[in-house]
């Protein structure tokens, strides 16, 4: 039975690992990034209750953890219902949705079908190509909820066309601490059942990692390192996206490149 290893985060990976199970695989949960809050500066607070008053030409905000956490720090949602919104993908809009607000989110990806439970293959470089978003000049203020580290292509690309472009991060990423166990039990239990000593996967039965981001991969590579029995070699690669294809492949690694995290998209790869 072919083995898909699920790293995306625990509350975002529910829905693809069933959609993975009724296809007849087995699904091996490893969360390779966990959103932690943050404290956010008296500074940042004062500039989140500006976006009540309109004084932003836009709110971009590039997930459903920056969504949520937020709105949890403005006085009022209902606000919002006037800003203009861009959402990184289906998602995060959905969280908005949730309050009655509106946000838009870059075309889908053309063959993919929308759907609000599943964040598609949507990203910076999307974003940028909204007529909201390309009609921003030097007199335009934006505004970007967002985690500390990440991409910055969004942020750096209106900066230098002279957009005033107000940064607050909400969370940090982090590799969650039972991931590490969890996939020592896991190596442990799979060389168990293969009776060898250092196993090695026949090429067609290489388990699939999903990547879903940089930061993703660097937490892989990380857990990988601190365990023997694999190397980075003995998996084939699901990776969303150019860049991260790109990453991947020059690392000479065995990978697919997908462009949604919509189970039904990933099947169809299978």
């Amino acid at each position: 039975m072919q083995t898909f290893i699920n790293t995306r985060p625990q509350q975002r990976a529910k829905l693809l690992s069933d959609a993975l199970r009724q296809a007849g695989l087995k699904v091996v949960n490893l969360p390779l990034l966990e959103m932690i809050a943050i404290d956010v500066s008296i500074e940042d607070k004062q500039k989140l209750q500006e976006v009540i008053k309109s004084t932003y030409d836009v709110l971009v905000v590039v997930s459903p953890t920056a969504a949520s956490l937020g709105m949890g720090l403005m006085k009022s949602n209902h606000a919002l219902a006037s800003q203009t919104v861009v959402a990184v993908g289906n998602a995060t809009a959905q969280v908005f949705a949730d309050n009655g607000i509106d946000a838009m989110t870059p075309a889908t990806p053309k063959g993919f079908a929308l759907n609000h439970h599943i964040v598609n293959g949507f990203n910076n470089e999307g974003m940028l190509k909204l007529p909201c978003i390309q009609q921003l000049s030097s007199s335009s203020r934006v505004m970007v909820w967002c985690g500390q580290g990440g991409r910055k292509l969004l942020i750096n690309s209106l900066r230098k066309r002279g957009v005033l472009v107000d940064v607050i991060e909400l969370y940090k990423r982090q590799l969650p601490a039972k991931t590490c166990l969890s996939y020592k039990n896991w190596t442990v239990t799979t060389q168990k059942q293969t009776l060898l000593p250092q196993p090695k996967f026949v090429a067609g039965d290489k388990p699939i990692v999903l990547i879903s981001s940089h930061e993703a991969f660097n937490n892989w590579q990380q857990l990988v390192s601190c365990n023997c029995d694999y190397q980075l070699d003995d998996f084939v690669y699901f990776v969303l996206g150019n860049r991260l294809a790109n990453i991947i492949q020059q690392k000479k690694l065995v990978f697919r490149q997908i462009e949604s995290l919509n189970p039904n998209h990933i099947i169809s790869l299978l």
